[in-house]
């Protein structure tokens, strides 16, 4: 029994073909203009700028005064995230705010023991989307809650003010 082989078929292209090789090219084209034409320096650029933001941090026990130096850095303590440097502490006596019920005032007294500590932090910001982006990746606003970790502490307050500064 003699074996014949089959007769060969001619290649055919079809529509399927022809979107195939068309998706190749485009790859390529693409390819060719980024690494030779495309010019990052064109891309919209952020608009940063140095912020001054005060964080204040109440009720502090008094035997962490001096804990915070001024050119820490700040890290925030939950997402850690670099959110600036320290350029000012303050310290004033923690008060504690009570209430005299039989002629409705409030009283105001020292507690002692305790401070409030108001740290200073610089920071680059971007303000291109409308907020205040620190690195570009945290959003910070005045009564945002911010834990804050130096060297030598950690703690938790408000952001009380911000404020654009120029070199």
């Amino acid at each position: 029994m003699k074996r014949e082989a089959a007769p060969r078929r001619a290649l055919r292209f079809n529509f399927i073909d022809a979107l195939f090789l068309l998706i190749i090219l485009a790859a390529s084209a693409l390819l060719v203009y980024i690494l030779f034409f495309h010019n990052p320096e064109n891309i919209d650029q952020k608009s940063y700028t140095d912020v001054e933001y005060k964080i204040e941090l109440r009720m502090v026990r008094e035997e962490l005064k001096g804990k915070i130096n001024i050119g820490d850095k700040v890290i925030d303590a939950s997402k850690l995230y670099t959110i600036g440097e320290v350029t000012d502490v303050k310290y004033a006596n923690a008060i504690y705010t009570g209430v005299n019920r039989q002629q409705g005032t409030l009283v105001y007294s020292e507690y002692p023991g305790f401070v409030n500590i108001t740290v200073t932090i610089k920071a680059p910001a971007d303000l291109s989307s409308g907020n205040y982006m620190i690195n570009g990746v945290y959003k910070l606003s005045v009564g945002s809650y911010v834990s804050i970790r130096v060297p030598n502490f950690t703690g938790s307050g408000y952001c009380i003010s911000i404020k654009e500064v120029t070199a």
